[in-house]
């Protein structure tokens, strides 16, 4: 009897330990698997601004995916300034695939698109590669042998191709565009000053957010003020330069989004008023003003625009003389001289 025990024990005991060989040999293990697309962001700027990107902008990936297929990821970008003066930024975008234990073997369809963060919008100068859908595909199939055998386990390809492996050649291409605006200020006229200065205000809007400050050039006058950029009451971002300038003198407003609209403005207290009389003896103010080519417009992209501001202040020079006199007082002065000369030849003529 206690021998039938102990073999029933033993039995028991193997065939415990099968159970757990067999269970281990068929779980299979959930694995990470990853991909690279690529994003491209090209810096078109004008001459005299900056290889810069908009500050903390984050770009996000939208992904869908085909029925029953593992969870995809895409990393979100924070777009650096270049380091090189080509205005190219290559970026990598890396997508993870979590695959299950136990996964599901099948072909599993992925679209990747450019996205904001959710509540964002583009900055102002940006252009999103919002248009390209990149495909990737993941593939499960069962592991097998060189007869075609079922193997323990799973294979995972990841690629731009069904069953290829192969790497993603598409990329997104982004785009952000700086100019600037030239401001140029020039007085003429006998009472004009070239030594004055004057007070000009360039305001600017846009209808994107702004996320790169401006920058000034040829400004060597302390009195030259920007305001930052900040979102008004209409929603719309808006900031203000203040310049003051002197005749022949000029300041270039870079770093200027595509798209930002500029009006520019002397500052009223230099302008003739048709109420008031003009003061010969103010440099500063009593003048005409015109705007060269326009007093506004819109920035475009790797270009430069340019507004002179032109001052005059003249009035007439009293010599004593009227314009309708003038005539008269020739035609006698011809007429004295003519006489004069008869004069003098008569006299030659009686002393010989």
């Amino acid at each position: 009897m206690k021998k039938l025990l102990s073999l029933a024990l033993a039995l028991m005991m193997v065939m415990s330990l099968a159970t757990v060989a067999f269970a281990t040999e068929n779980s299979e293990a959930g694995q990470t698997v990853s991909f690279n697309l690529k994003k491209v962001y090209t810096i078109n700027k004008s001459t005299n601004s900056d290889y810069v990107v908009p500050d903390e902008q984050v770009l996000n990936f939208n992904v869908t995916a085909s029925e029953g297929a593992p969870a995809m990821k895409v990393n979100a970008l924070t777009v650096d300034t270049p380091d090189n003066a080509t205005g190219i930024v290559e970026l990598k975008v890396t997508g993870t695939v979590e695959i299950p234990a136990n996964p599901t073997r099948g072909v599993y369809e992925y679209t990747v698109k450019e996205a904001l963060p959710e509540g964002a919008t583009v900055a102002a100068g940006e252009a999103l590669d919002v248009t390209t859908e990149l495909k990737m595909y993941v593939v499960i199939t069962n592991k097998v042998d060189q007869t075609g055998e079922i193997l323990p386990g799973y294979s995972v390809e990841v690629g731009a191709e069904k069953g290829t492996g192969g790497t993603k050649a598409d990329t997104f291409n982004n785009t952000y565009g700086l100019g600037e605006l030239a401001v140029k200020k020039t007085v003429s006229g006998n009472l004009g000053s070239k030594t004055q200065d004057f007070t000009i205000h360039v305001n600017l809007t846009s209808d994107y957010k702004v996320l790169t400050p401006i920058k000034l050039i040829d400004s060597d006058k302390d009195s030259a003020i920007k305001t930052a950029w900040n979102q008004n009451a209409e929603g719309k971002y808006v900031a203000e330069v203040t310049l003051k300038l002197a005749h022949d003198e000029t300041v270039t407003l870079a770093n200027l989004p595509a798209g930002v609209s500029y009006t520019v403005t002397e500052d009223n207290g230099h302008i003739l008023q048709e109420s008031e009389a003009m003061d010969p003896n103010n440099p500063a103010t009593g003048y005409d003003v015109e705007y060269v080519t326009n007093d506004d417009g819109v920035i475009a992209a790797g270009l430069c625009d340019s507004v002179e501001v032109q001052n005059s202040k003249s009035t007439d020079i009293n010599t004593g003389v009227t314009l309708d006199s003038a005539p008269f007082i020739l035609i006698l002065a011809v007429c004295a001289g003519a006489v004069v000369l008869f004069v003098v030849k008569k006299r030659r003529s009686v002393e010989f």
